[in-house]
């Protein structure tokens, strides 16, 4: 394919991503569909299926692109605790477009049949796994007794579930009393919540 051609189907590629990324975050999976968000990027339907199948595997790049979970946790360079109790309070956009709220796209799709399979998928790949990698490298490189990967990975569900009811409770239900007013106290005992789910010494 001619660059320059390959630089169109890219850029048709992210109008595609960027349109069913607000078209997902604003209604229910079952109501997001292809002609809709191929209006709203201004192309034909069939460059939606081209470009990525099926409505299922445009939501998975959706989920992906909005979260960037694995990357975001990859590059982490603090503790996973310390980083993720900073990260909560950070304004919630997604890292590809900086236009939505991810959250919004999960709670949208939570009650789908469907779409609950993907987002279930996604944070067993995307978010648990890579928590539980960058857990076990932190206590390794701290010298500390090894867990076996099961206990590692329970742990890891463990935090990832702190964190998610944290930020429904912020982004979602607004409850002011883990609003950001009060951040200089929740930061510490969020961490400490997250690093005693991560770490058996505490």
């Amino acid at each position: 394919m001619p660059e320059s051609a390959q630089r169109s189907s890219a850029a048709t590629r992210q109008r595609i991503l960027q349109a069913a990324m607000i078209r997902f975050a604003r209604h229910p999976y079952e109501d997001a569909r292809l002609r809709d968000i191929a209006a709203d990027a201004d192309i034909d339907v069939a460059m939606v299926h081209r470009a990525f199948g099926s409505k299922e595997q445009l939501f998975v790049e959706v989920v992906r692109a909005a979260f960037q979970a694995r990357t975001s946790i990859e590059e982490q360079t603090d503790p996973p605790e310390q980083a993720f109790a900073r990260e909560i309070f950070d304004p919630l956009l997604d890292r590809t477009f900086g236009r939505v709220d991810p959250m919004d796209i999960v709670v949208q799709s939570l009650s789908s049949a469907q779409a609950a399979p993907i987002l279930r998928d996604f944070i067993l790949e995307d978010v648990i796994g890579p928590i539980a990698a960058r857990t076990a490298d932190v206590q390794r490189d701290a010298g500390k007794p090894a867990l076996t990967s099961e206990a590692i990975e329970e742990r890891a569900a463990l935090a990832a579930a702190c964190m998610t009811g944290i930020v429904l409770f912020r982004q979602v239900l607004k409850i002011d009393l883990v609003g950001d007013d009060r951040r200089e106290r929740l930061e510490p005992l969020i961490r400490a919540v997250l690093s005693a789910a991560l770490h058996p010494e505490t």
